[in-house]
């Protein structure tokens, strides 16, 4: 059993701060006990708080949650607290974290709301500060007069084609804020957001593809504001958005590394936005898994690898086969199946390598996912292998409701764990399918998401659905192609209502408008791309909906001979039925020459 000691003593050099020191584990056995005895404190009188997590060996999803609402507890007294030109909170600060506890609240993007010290008495001089301006009011001119009224609110909960068109109606003319680009690949979904009449301006780091894009007429304005440090993000990020001049309507994002800071400017701007701690716990690997076990949502043995002297528990824990995987990961990057403890070693060992020598510490934007995605340090979970086929689960929420979910199948190879293809409808039970749409909306539930676009990674093992992950955006690749076409509901003008705080009730055709697939094309062998012809001969194919390449000539390529194949591209097709759509992709499949010169 964990135990925590909690030591509090007061300070009042500057202003009274009460250090609280914790000794132990602050997890789902010990947060209890802890969050009790501070909010009793702040009933007595507690405004300020020095929490020293120095000697905290492990910190929960449970932990971290306590934090939050000791926090918040603090700002509700109604003191007016010292301001700073900070999103940071003026009332709790952590100092000395040790090194586990560090990687998990960086993980989650918490070193933007709280100020973490590595000196105690820098970290309680800090708390003198002097009189600051307050983001709320400076907001307020950021943000224009848009409001539903509640009659409004009350026909919009309704469904038909003339109270969709209504909400349609709403985006045309809005300003939505996009907190990060993403990669290329989004493209359309800005482009079919643009002939919905939503006027767009980006935020990113320099260099984003979306910068040129202006130019073109596809976004209205970019805001260049570097990605690192996170620490300060959310400062900077305020200030560039202020420089602008210009009024919002919400704030929105396509990019799965982005919640954190969307979350915190939506807050400030008063905009609809997720919690910033359903945010966190689905961004954190770890913290997810915590939060479904302690829901009672069957999950997977994991162990979270801090450095190479965990692997031996890891190990023991979960056993093999087993994934290992970054705490906060993409598109499944360095994502690999272990069969064994030494070449967990040698992949965990790898894998470090591999990212140290190319991370940069500026300049970073994000349709550079490795980039970004070990900027917070090299924390990996081992977790336990789940048998049975993969499969996604799109969900729309709002206003704390499902509005709309549908499955999709993802095509594996299975020397590797990366997708290579797509089919949707999926050709498996309805029955089951329903399965995993609930099995999503508890994990939903769970994390306390309310409104938005949800995708859901899992399997349907023996032993019914079980949990990959949770991305809190529209899933990326084909995935706003297929329910469109295939359901008739669009995702992207779904999910932008949402943004303006609007109700949604999307209607899903009875039965499948089409079926489609996709592959991705993986390499099958290594090396160089010598043409980027090899899809014109299938491209105008009457089944074909598009066929595009994804590499360049002279570009060096990993094949399933050596590894983790690259994809070289996406072909995308539909069909009468699943099994006319799956026939013709393997008939085209056959026809193509891979422009690989081997080395």
């Amino acid at each position: 059993m964990a135990s925590l000691k909690i030591k509090i003593t007061l300070h009042d050099e500057f202003v009274p701060v009460a250090v609280i020191q914790a000794s132990g584990d602050l997890d789902s056995s010990t947060y209890e006990g802890f969050q009790s005895k501070v909010l009793k404190e702040v009933e007595a009188g507690m405004r300020y708080a020095l929490l020293d997590l120095s000697q905290v060996r492990f910190i929960s999803s449970a932990g971290v949650r306590a934090i939050f609402i000791i926090a918040k507890a603090l700002s509700s007294k109604g003191d007016k607290a010292p301001r700073t030109e900070s999103f940071k909170s003026p009332h709790l600060k952590i100092v000395n974290p040790s090194s586990n506890v560090r990687s998990a609240l960086e993980v989650m993007g918490l070193q933007m709301s709280f100020e973490i010290h590595d000196d105690r008495n820098e970290a309680l001089a800090s708390f003198s500060g002097a009189s600051m301006s307050n983001h709320k009011s400076e907001a307020a001119s950021l943000k224009t007069s848009f409001h539903l009224g509640e009659e409004t609110r009350q026909i919009l909960r309704t469904s038909g084609s003339e109270v969709e068109t209504q909400r349609l109606d709403l985006l045309r003319g809005k300003r939505l804020l996009f907190v990060m680009g993403s990669y290329q690949g989004k493209r359309p979904m800005y482009e079919h957001a643009r002939e919905l009449g939503v006027k767009m301006v980006v935020m990113d780091g320099p260099g984003h593809w979306t910068q040129g894009a202006v130019q073109e007429g596809l976004f209205e304005r970019f805001i260049e504001v570097d990605l690192l440090p996170t620490e300060t993000l959310p400062e900077r990020a305020f200030t560039a958005l202020k420089a602008t001049g210009l009024q919002f309507d919400g704030i929105a994002t396509f990019e799965d590394h982005a919640g954190p800071l969307a979350a915190l400017l939506a807050n400030v701007l008063g905009f609809q936005g997720h919690p910033l701690l359903s945010i966190g716990f689905s961004k954190n690997k770890i913290f997810t898994r915590e939060v479904c076990v302690e829901a009672g949502i069957p999950s997977p043995r994991f162990f979270r690898i801090k450095s190479a002297a965990d692997l031996d528990a890891a190990s023991a824990h979960v056993g093999f086969p087993s994934v290992l995987k970054p705490v906060s990961g993409a598109s499944s990057i360095s994502t690999y199946l272990i069969h064994s403890k030494e070449q967990l070693q040698q992949r965990h060992s790898q894998t470090i390598a591999e990212a140290e020598g190319h991370l940069k510490t500026s300049g970073v934007h994000s349709d550079n996912d490795e980039e970004i995605i070990w900027a917070k340090g090299f924390d990996m979970t081992l977790e336990e292998y789940l048998n049975g086929e993969e499969f996604d689960v799109d969900m729309l929420l709002s206003e704390g409701r499902r509005a709309y979910a549908s499955v999709i199948r993802d095509l594996t190879q299975p020397t590797h764990l990366k997708e290579a293809g797509s089919q949707m409808p999926p050709d498996f039970p309805t029955d089951k399918q329903n399965e995993m749409i609930e099995f999503a909306e508890r994990v939903l539930q769970a994390l306390e998401f309310t409104n938005g676009a949800f995708h859901v990674e899992m399997k349907y093992t023996t032993n019914g659905p079980r949990l990959i992950e949770v991305n809190a955006r529209i899933g990326g690749g084909p995935i706003y192609y297929f329910h469109s076409h295939v359901w008739g509901v669009d995702l992207v003008e779904q999910y932008l209502l949402t943004c303006l705080g609007v109700p949604i009730r999307p209607q899903k055709a009875a039965q499948p408008l089409t079926y489609m697939i996709t592959s991705d094309l993986p390499s099958p062998i290594s090396g160089v791309v010598n043409n980027v012809n090899f899809l014109d001969s299938i491209a105008s194919h009457p089944q074909v909906l598009h066929a595009k390449v994804a590499v360049e000539v002279g570009q060096k390529i990993l094949g399933s001979d050596k590894g983790v194949p690259d994809w070289l591209g996406e072909i995308m097709l539909q069909g009468a039925t699943v099994e006319e759509a799956s026939q013709t992709m393997d008939a085209l499949l056959a026809q193509i020459q891979f422009p690989i010169t081997q080395d």
